[in-house]
């Protein structure tokens, strides 16, 4: 998993929480209509208006907020500054679920907490519905497969999906997906050929596998890579895939 114990870093730093254009520099906390609360972090410095969102969501007990500390999200080659040069305004949401601090647990909550979320991120930073990008490592590979994008895709008018190491198929398989989708909409996943056994228990390969599979008998454009020798740590190899596939047309 991603690396963990950051949040007592984050709390002794400041931040203007209503600066629509700057980084910020400590959480801020965003409450549902149901009262689900938890925290989130948006990076925007240099982002041009109108701009595409993009959402990274953390592997299980993971949330990843400060960058400088993070081989996948921070530095040149990493996924905010990715998105940066792509004009994509980047949020690192914080799963709601403290108990078990994974999305997936708590899927369905997760997914209304997290739609709500995304819609006041559009409306703030007045971004493109056209462009979402929706990007998990592990555990938030299998929430956005499995849960959230079955759950609310009407949420989506465009862009892409990339599960790093993680994503199957959604828990409800009769799930009926926006239509919009099949067009404008893609979906990569990128898993280690060697990453066969997480925790003793889960095969993200043969995981992937069936999500991939799931989602193009439902119209929409898969692919994949399962680099050989590679397990479930990526390590600094998420930004530059991330990267290559915002490129792809």
């Amino acid at each position: 998993m991603l690396g963990v114990g950051l949040l007592a870093l984050l709390t002794a730093c400041s931040n203007s929480t209503d600066d629509a254009s700057g980084d910020d520099r400590k959480p801020r906390r965003f409450t549902d209509s149901a009262g689900l609360a938890s925290d989130y972090l948006v990076f925007a410095r240099n982002v041009r208006r109108p701009a595409g969102l993009l959402l990274f969501f953390h592997g299980d007990g993971a949330w990843e907020p400060d960058p400088a500390r993070s081989a996948a999200l921070g530095g040149a080659g990493g996924i905010i500054e990715q998105a940066r040069r792509r004009n994509l305004v980047t949020a690192l949401p914080r799963t709601p679920d403290t108990g078990t601090n994974t999305w997936y647990r708590n899927g369905a909550a997760n997914a209304a907490w997290t739609a709500e979320l995304l819609t006041d991120l559009q409306r703030r930073y007045d971004t493109d519905n056209r462009r979402i990008w929706l990007v998990g490592y592990s555990g938030g590979a299998h929430f956005l497969t499995r849960q959230l994008i079955p759950a609310r895709s009407e949420l989506i008018g465009g862009g892409g999906a990339v599960l790093f190491s993680g994503g199957g198929p959604p828990s409800d398989q009769t799930a009926e997906l926006n239509p919009q989708l099949r067009n404008d909409f893609r979906m990569f996943f990128y898993v280690g050929a060697d990453d066969t056994n997480t925790a003793g228990r889960l095969n993200s390969v043969t995981t992937a596998e069936a999500g991939e599979r799931w989602y193009a008998a439902a119209g929409i454009r898969v692919d994949h890579e399962f680099p050989p020798g590679v397990g479930h740590d990526l390590g600094d190899r998420m930004g530059p895939v991330l990267g290559r596939q915002l490129d792809l047309r």
